[in-house]
């Protein structure tokens, strides 16, 4: 019988403007190929090995199998049949997956009529920042609030607390509330770090303010499929500042109205709030040539000029 070399379903083929790549996405690694091996990867799926080296010359078609063998691409096999591609649909029943918000002590907004709109929305996952210096009961009346929603995860940022009760207050908080993922505390001159909870001396703007860097990759199955169809950045994200004001993100400048006033259901389903949420990599003219495209995080705001999109520097 003939023998074919077919990708896993997990090894995905990328084609840049000159370059091409395979994304190893259980393996969280990208391999660069020149674009005539996506010819061949493509030929290989179709053909055995075989029939493939008869359209080349020499032993090029064996040194890139080999090569594609040893960084675990794909495999070797007599039965090509039983082997199918894996889903790239990106289908999630949430109406909001991620959310943002903001929190002080001057915070006007009602914490628990956001948390139980978000949860209408089957939000999953949270980040909130707290801004000022908080206390126990701020902090523990706010997380209460979440506890019966399906929110699944926390991401907490803390720009101050006493120094003296930290030790005490901190730990607490993340042991009364299991979906804190981690507790980050700014401005603090000891250092503290206890079961995901960290102290740090800088200021939490100089963190958070610091702009994404888009050359960093991120490979997973999860976020390959989202940026298929959807701005990863954008999509299926709200954000709320702590005057209350509603975003797509907190970097951002553009707002649609107050949450004392408005109905967060209604701002989010209004398709002017959703507008870039499928405008993918893809549409993107300053990413769409780069074989990377489907790894790249497009942490920016999106600039449309005509007919094109732009990300801004």
């Amino acid at each position: 019988m003939d023998t074919f070399f077919k990708l896993f379903s997990c090894s995905k083929v990328v084609r840049g403007k000159k370059l091409g790549a395979v994304y190893l996405l259980n393996r969280a690694r990208i391999e660069r190929i020149p674009l005539d091996v996506c010819d061949l990867i493509e030929e290989l799926q179709m053909h055995s090995i075989k029939s493939v080296q008869s359209n080349y010359s020499g032993n090029i078609v064996e040194q890139w199998v080999q090569y594609l063998w040893r960084n675990n691409v794909g495999h070797f096999t007599e039965e090509p049949n039983c082997f199918c591609e894996s889903p790239i649909e990106y289908a999630v029943p949430s109406i909001i997956q991620r959310a943002q918000i903001e929190f002080s002590s001057k915070s006007s907004y009602n914490v628990a009529a956001v948390a139980d709109k978000l949860d209408g929305l089957l939000c999953k996952h949270l980040e909130v920042r707290v801004w000022g210096e908080s206390d126990y009961d701020m902090l523990n009346s706010f997380f209460k609030c979440f506890k019966s929603t399906c929110i699944r995860s926390i991401n907490v940022y803390i720009e101050s607390y006493s120094k003296d009760l930290i030790h005490q207050d901190i730990p607490q908080i993340f042991r009364n509330n299991p979906k804190i993922s981690f507790i980050n505390v700014f401005n603090s001159k000891e250092k503290f770090i206890q079961q995901d909870i960290y102290t740090l001396n800088g200021t939490m703007d100089s963190l958070i303010g610091e702009k994404w860097d888009l050359t960093k990759t991120l490979v997973n199955f999860s976020f390959f499929t989202e940026s298929l169809s959807f701005n990863t950045f954008y999509n299926k994200k709200v954000a709320i500042d702590k005057d209350g004001l509603i975003k797509n993100d907190l970097s951002l400048q553009e707002s649609f109205g107050n949450v004392r006033e408005l109905n967060i259901e209604e701002v989010v389903l209004d398709p002017f709030f959703s507008r870039y949420w499928k405008i993918n990599v893809d549409c993107i003219e300053n990413i769409k040539d780069s074989e990377l495209r489907y790894a790249i995080y497009p942490a920016r705001e999106i600039e449309k000029k005509g007919d094109k999109y732009f990300i801004k520097d």
